[in-house]
C-alpha cells in the first residue's frame, strides 16, 4: 500500500509541474458594432456613420446569426472603425471573420480587402486579408483568417476596409493566447547553462524516486 501511495504522489508531482506549461489561457474578443457607435438599420439602408460603416441583419439570415458590419462602397471612401486603444499583437493567435459579397460576373474579386491598421487612414497595416472570391447575392458566407504583419505591435487598432463590390463583414473575432515570453538574458557562466523547467521536473522526479526507494528499504 505504501508503494502505491508513493507512486501516486510522484506522478501527481510531475503532472503538476508539466500541465501548467502545456495549457494556454485562450481568450476570444468579439465586437458589438452597435455598442461601438455604428448606426444600425436595414440591409438596403444607405446612410453611414463616421468612418464609412453601418451594420444590419440580412434578409436571408432569419436567425440573426450575423450582425453585419457594412463598409461604404464608393471610390476613395475611407472605411475605418476604432476597435480599441491598446492591443498587444504578441498575444494574438488568430484573427477571423466571415464575409458575403454581391455577385461578380467572374466569381472573383479584385480590390476588396479587410485590414487591421494602426491609424484610421490605413497607412500602417498590422494584419491583412484579401477577399478573392465573391459569394454572390450577399449570401453564402465564407470565413477568412487574417495574416498578422506586425506581431510586435502594441497600440490602437482600427478595422479598415476597401471595396470594389459590396461586402458585409460578420463575426469578427480576435483569439488571444498568453503574452510572448521575454527573451532570457545571456548566462553569466556559459559552462553552467540553466537547466530550465525540464531540469526542475527531473530533479523533482529524482527526489520523489529516492523517497520511494528509501521507503522501500525501510519496509
Amino acid at each position: 500500500m505504501k508503494k502505491i501511495i508513493c507512486f501516486v504522489l510522484s506522478v501527481s508531482l510531475v503532472l503538476a509541474l508539466v500541465l501548467p506549461m502545456a495549457v494556454s489561457a485562450a481568450e476570444v474578443i468579439t465586437f458589438d458594432w452597435v455598442e461601438m457607435g455604428v448606426e444600425q438599420g436595414k440591409a438596403n439602408q444607405v446612410s453611414f456613420t463616421e468612418g464609412g460603416y453601418r451594420c444590419a441583419y440580412s434578409g436571408w439570415d432569419s436567425d440573426k446569426e450575423y450582425l453585419w458590419l457594412i463598409p461604404e462602397k464608393n471610390t476613395g471612401t475611407t472605411n475605418y472603425l476604432k476597435l480599441g486603444d491598446s492591443f498587444d499583437m504578441s498575444r494574438v493567435e488568430t484573427i477571423t471573420f466571415w464575409y458575403v459579397t454581391d455577385t461578380d460576373p467572374n466569381g472573383k474579386i479584385g480590390g476588396n480587402e479587410v485590414s487591421l491598421t494602426a491609424d484610421k487612414e490605413g497607412t500602417q497595416k498590422i494584419a491583412t486579408s484579401e477577399i478573392k472570391v465573391a459569394t454572390g447575392g450577399l449570401a453564402n458566407p465564407k470565413q477568412v483568417t487574417m495574416t498578422v504583419e506586425d506581431a510586435d505591435y502594441q497600440g490602437p487598432l482600427y478595422i479598415y476596409a476597401t471595396c470594389a463590390i459590396r461586402m458585409f463583414i460578420g463575426e469578427f473575432e480576435i483569439t488571444l493566447g498568453d503574452a510572448a515570453p521575454e527573451k532570457p538574458n545571456e548566462p553569466s557562466n556559459p559552462e553552467q547553462p540553466e537547466t530550465g523547467d525540464f531540469g526542475v521536473i527531473a530533479l523533482a522526479f529524482a527526489a520523489v524516486s529516492s523517497l520511494v526507494i528509501k521507503k522501500k528499504k525501510e519496509i
